[in-house]
């Protein structure tokens, strides 16, 4: 079944079919959520929370054109907004004391983003790419590591494809400008990965 005939079935009443997009669809989100929060716990409750709004979106009878498009887009509004909330939080003085150790250790919004990093496999890569802008970092994460095209990011990412291009390019110019010689050992993602247009 695909994606089209599962949203079908499953507003027809088939949980099954609603079984086979989480199942289809899941493990993805949560590697993404993984990579850009650092916490297993926190990426659970984004992939859930992104979850229950596929399923109110379905029950709505919106259209859902596509299914992973719509996820990837309402799943990057979902971060972002996190991020928000714990810079905002931080900001405002609330402490462990107040109810949340996790945004009281931040020390802003590249912890954040160094904290989702800090489990790639590659140390000098990691490294480099912490060194990128929010948007350059995003525009990686999506690319090289959720596989997307520049054309699915700037639908994500409300951009022009003309700017996703250029942040890669940029983003992959600054790294291997950062990595040195070890750019040349081939284990960055760019070396594995033909760039998508």
């Amino acid at each position: 079944m695909d994606d089209r005939e599962c949203i079908v079935r499953w507003r027809q009443g088939h949980p099954e079919a609603a079984r086979m997009l989480v199942d289809r669809y899941y493990p993805r989100m949560l590697n993404l959520f993984y990579r850009l929060t650092g916490t297993r716990e926190q990426a659970e409750e984004l992939t859930q929370e992104l979850f229950v709004r596929l399923t109110r979106h379905v029950a709505g009878q919106q259209q859902v054109e596509n299914v992973a498009a719509w996820l990837h887009r309402v799943g990057y509004n979902l971060w972002r907004d996190w991020v928000r909330r714990m810079v905002t939080a931080r900001e405002k003085g609330i402490t462990a004391e107040g109810g949340d150790a996790e945004i009281a250790r931040l020390a802003g919004p590249n912890a954040v983003e160094a904290a989702a990093l800090s489990h790639w496999e590659h140390a000098a890569v990691r490294k480099a790419v912490l060194t990128l802008s929010p948007a350059h970092r995003e525009a990686v994460v999506l690319h090289y590591y959720q596989g997307l095209s520049y054309l699915e990011i700037a639908e994500i990412t409300a951009v022009p494809v003309g700017t996703v291009r250029s942040r890669i390019h940029y983003a992959i110019t600054q790294m291997r400008g950062r990595l040195g010689p070890q750019a040349e050992g081939g284990n960055e993602p760019w070396h594995s990965t033909k760039m998508r247009s």
